[in-house]
């Protein structure tokens, strides 16, 4: 076995996969769906407010969106 398969992706690889396979009303629902199952898990308000900035700022970048970050 290779364990170097289980590598996550960069942020560039990422950034460019979001880009390349879809929109920016995807990537929101995509956002909404990662802070739902984090929030189910960790119960964490301070994590799961990071973790959807940390979204927003990468949609932003990725497609140049003006909206403002969340103030979930």
């Amino acid at each position: 076995m290779n364990k170097q398969q289980n590598i996550p992706p960069s942020f560039n690889e990422i950034e460019k996969r979001i880009e390349s396979c879809c929109d920016e009303q995807v990537a929101e629902l995509l956002k909404e769906i990662i802070c739902t199952e984090a929030d189910r898990h960790y119960h964490d308000s301070k994590l799961i407010d990071a973790l959807r900035q940390r979204i927003d700022r990468l949609i932003k970048k990725i497609f140049g969106s003006d909206k403002n970050v969340s103030e979930s």
